[in-house]
């Protein structure tokens, strides 16, 4: 309660000891970047299991809580192509790690 301006007589403005207690407060504001994540291909994947298949699989890329994914490639084949970007909006301080995946859709296992 001591820091509520006192009035002298119940009718008479604010006390100027309000004016000289005040502070303004500043709000910051993060600096958010976008970040462009270009996924090109994957060369000479090693498939799990079965050697003679060739795996359908797509890129899944996490940047702190944001999960993105890709289309399944094209190329059924152990050397897949994308050329696809993903797009990330990253705030500063950057803490997060961008973290990519190789995943084959029939298995939903990751590949390496």
């Amino acid at each position: 309660m001591s820091d509520i301006p006192t009035r002298v007589p119940p009718d008479s403005p604010l006390a100027p000891q309000c004016i000289t207690n005040t502070r303004s407060k500043v709000y910051l504001s993060p600096r958010l970047w976008y970040l462009r994540v270009n996924i090109i291909e994957a060369q000479d994947l090693v498939v799990p299991g079965d050697k003679n298949r060739n795996p359908e699989v797509y890129v899944k890329a996490a940047l702190g809580n944001v999960k993105l994914r890709t289309r399944v490639s094209a190329d059924k084949s152990l050397n897949p192509r994308w050329n696809e970007d993903l797009m990330f909006v990253a705030v500063e301080p950057f803490y997060d790690h961008l973290v990519l995946t190789v995943v084959d859709k029939n298995n939903e296992e990751e590949i390496s």
